[in-house]
């Protein structure tokens, strides 16, 4: 057998091999998905809520979403980024503590906004409102193309936040909506630690005055409070 013939041979099973593998890319690619997806807690991916359709012992796949934002938060580890996708509108109605280093809550379709609204009580007893905690020091906190709906707490709550984090941290808003009912009494952030608030492209009521900033009046000069490390509001 000559040498030509021998390369011949060899280029055609190089051939036949890549269009073998050409054709099971998808498959071997949405295997992988899976199976990422399939260990609690991998650090860095995306997660995807559905409040209609999702269930939270789901791996919380585009396919196989989660239910709620806590079922979301049970997949995370310590540090790491997270991208939580909402598919659909979301109720909550509980404190959900979030271990992850950044956390992102987005809709999973660009440009078109998802609710995310902040129920009356937890249950009329517990004397905090429902709130997004964020536990690491240092930590991220985004929003975009979410619509934020405060609420009017039941008379026992004395703890009415949206946003608990602790150490310091950068929270980011990026078109995003507050909707404030009448008499919504929820502050976004509990002023602890140090901030950073950066709202841009982002709508709100002018009920929004002293209910930026847990215990901080309306129209205080941000450049005042030592909490907060920069900020692109005005005033509070």
């Amino acid at each position: 057998m000559s040498l030509e013939t021998d390369l011949s041979n060899a280029v055609s099973a190089l051939n036949d091999t890549a269009e073998a593998y050409n054709g099971k890319i998808g498959d071997i690619n949405a295997r992988v998905d899976a199976a990422v997806a399939s260990v609690p807690g991998v650090m860095g991916r995306n997660i995807y809520i559905n409040a209609v359709t999702g269930d939270d012992a789901n791996p919380g796949t585009m396919a196989s979403p989660v239910q709620s934002i806590s079922g979301a938060a049970g997949l995370m580890a310590s540090g790491g980024f997270y991208e939580i996708n909402l598919q659909t509108d979301v109720v909550l109605d509980e404190r959900v503590a979030f271990r992850a280093s950044g956390v992102a809550i987005v809709s999973d379709v660009f440009g078109e906004t998802r609710n995310l609204y902040f129920a009356n009580q937890v249950d009329g007893v517990s004397t905090k409102s429902p709130a997004l905690a964020l536990l690491t020091h240092g930590g991220a906190l985004y929003f975009e193309y979410i619509a934020l709906h405060s609420n009017v707490m039941a008379g026992h709550v004395t703890e009415r936040i949206m946003i608990n984090a602790t150490g310091i941290t950068d929270i980011r808003m990026w078109h995003c909506d507050f909707v404030l009912p009448a008499g919504a009494d929820l502050a976004f952030l509990r002023k602890n630690h140090g901030f950073t608030l950066t709202v841009v492209s982002t709508t709100y009521p002018a009920e929004m005055a002293g209910l930026w900033m847990q215990n901080v009046a309306a129209g205080t000069d941000p450049a005042s409070v030592p909490e907060i490390h920069h900020t692109t509001l005005g005033s509070l």
